[in-house]
């Protein structure tokens, strides 16, 4: 019984510990998290609102091997 009420009494403890510790880790995240949007609010500062702005994205070549034969370029026959 004794073993027990020492169980309940250190699994109590642990819940308060990491209680305290999980307070001060979501505190850390959140203020890591607003200062990521403050920055970027500041970078989509110039931009007006309902403006869109398309980030563009760099085309990137087909890279198609030497040894894969000739290209045929499609026609489709109309077969009537």
């Amino acid at each position: 019984m004794l073993g027990f009420l020492r169980f309940i009494l250190i699994f109590f403890i642990v819940l308060i510990v990491l209680g305290y510790i999980s307070r001060f880790l979501l505190k850390i995240l959140l203020f890591r998290l607003a200062k990521k949007m403050n920055v970027q609010q500041e970078k989509d500062k110039g931009q007006k609102v309902g403006d869109a702005y398309i980030k563009g994205n760099p085309t990137k070549e087909k890279v198609v091997d030497k040894n894969v034969g000739d290209y045929v370029d499609f026609e489709e026959i109309d077969t009537k």
